[in-house]
Formats: C-alpha cells, structure tokens, sequence
C-alpha cells in the first residue's frame, strides 16, 4: 500500500512512537521530564499516543510505568502483539517455516531468544555476553531455557556472521526480519511496525493523512513510509533520509523539540 499523497503537518489524531532511542535513553535508563510532558499535552489535546516497539511484553515492564500508562495503546514485537481499543491480537510464526529456521540455528550452533505464545521470553543458552546485553539495555534477563516445541511470537537470533541474517532471511522468506550485524530478528509473516500502524488506525477509524510517526531506527521506517514520519537526531542517515521531518537528538529533548516547533503542543 502506497503512503497517502497529501500528508498534513497540522497536530495528528494518532501519533505511533517507538521508545528506545525515541522516548527512552538506554544509556540513562530513563525519560526526561519534557518528553513526558509533551506526551501528557498531545493527550490533552485529543492526540491517541500509540507505543510502536520491538520490545517484547517483558521488556516493556522495565520501562517506566509513567510511559506505558500515558498510552493509548501497545504495538509489541513489532506489531506481532497489537493492544489496542480494549483488544488484544497475537501473530504466530508459521510452524513451517518456523521448523525450517530452527533447523538452520541448530545446525550454526546458534544462541536465541525467542517469545512463547503465553508472552514469556527466554534465552536457549546461558551465555555471559549475551545477558549482559540484556542488562545494559533492560536491566534484565530472560530466564534460560531449552525450546520445546512451543508456538512462538518472535525469534531474536545472535549471529556469529552478519551473513546469517540474509541466510535465515532466504530459508523463510515469508516471515519478518530485521536484520542487524549482530542480531537477527524474526516475527511472523505481515508484522513489522508499519503494517502494525495501518491496523492501528483501522481499529481507530483514522486516516493516514491524520497520523505521524516517531523513530530512530530501520525498523521505524515502515513507518515513515505509510505516515509524516519524524526522525531523531541520533538516527542513522539511512533512516532519517525517510523521514518528513528530522528531530534533535534525544539526549537534547529531541522529540518534546519536535512536537513543539510543529506547534502540536504549546
């Protein structure tokens, strides 16, 4: 589906932000003051606040509750678990491809983290760097444990290659991926932040032409793609060659900047 022609700069009537890198500073662990005001006054001003990320539902418990009572509703994984106007939609990955992808991570020797359909993470192996990572981004673990055949949500491969990522990408290429040098990650067929965001506003009944989008990542640029798209500072340029609009960075209030100079708030 093609972005709309016309997009608007006046204040939206959803506006999807994905957190890390956006909202949130993983370096500090924390959201400044004028982030979460300027949250609270697009709200007051009739604003839907819609959280668009890839964390899953545990990783989105480390967050500040403050954050995840101003929304609206959660796009999680992706957009592989959809909360939204009272309801809540789980995407599985295919058990097909599913198996065919494990096939190939167990034969590489691979560690992942993958998310059950009761919405539990876990890590396969207990491996130090890798919980580390958890913690310097989460300040938590996944509890360690084996695959059993579950239905699975989403799958976070660790790469020894970069290579792997396009390699996992040809053996289902039906699925998901965002692909990182380090890290691979799989949700199930249609669910990346984009497709999440038409889906949003089909629930909300809002046209696209009155929806924008906050991000700093490849994957927010499905979203720039279907909405007036807003790229942070600290985004690569990649991204913010996407982007309608590009903010400051968010250790200088990027997105309260932002808001502001479109006059979306006061």
């Amino acid at each position: 589906m093609k972005r709309p022609a016309s997009l608007t700069l006046n204040r939206p009537r959803a506006l999807f932000l994905d957190i890390d890198g956006t909202l949130y500073n993983k370096q500090s662990h924390s959201i400044s003051d004028l982030t979460m005001y300027a949250i609270h006054e697009l709200k007051n001003n009739g604003v839907q606040i819609i959280l668009n990320t890839a964390r899953s539902v545990q990783e989105a418990a480390c967050l500040p509750a403050s954050l995840i009572a101003s929304a609206n509703g959660l796009l999680l994984l992706s957009g592989s678990i959809i909360d939204l106007c009272g309801k809540r939609q789980i995407t599985l990955i295919e058990p097909s491809a599913l198996k065919q992808l494990l096939a190939y991570i167990n034969e590489k020797q691979l560690s992942y983290r993958f998310v059950d359909a009761d919405e539990h993470d876990y890590l396969t192996h207990d491996d130090e760097t890798i919980k580390r990572g958890f913690i310097r981004n989460y300040n938590w673990v996944p509890d360690i444990k084996a695959y059993e055949q579950e239905a699975l949500i989403q799958l976070l491969v660790f790469l020894d290659d970069p290579k792997q990522g396009n390699e996992l990408n040809e053996i289902a290429p039906d699925l998901s991926y965002v692909k990182l040098p380090k890290v691979c990650e799989i949700t199930p067929k249609g669910c990346d932040k984009g497709a999440a965001l038409r889906k949003a506003c089909e629930l909300l009944e809002i046209d696209l032409s009155q929806a924008a989008a906050v991000g700093d990542g490849a994957s927010d640029i499905p979203m720039f793609e279907a909405v007036y798209g807003i790229a942070m500072g600290n985004s690569e340029d990649s991204v913010k060659a996407k982007a309608d609009f590009i903010a400051e960075s968010i250790t200088d209030d990027g997105f309260y900047k932002a808001v502001k100079r479109l006059n979306w708030i006061e």
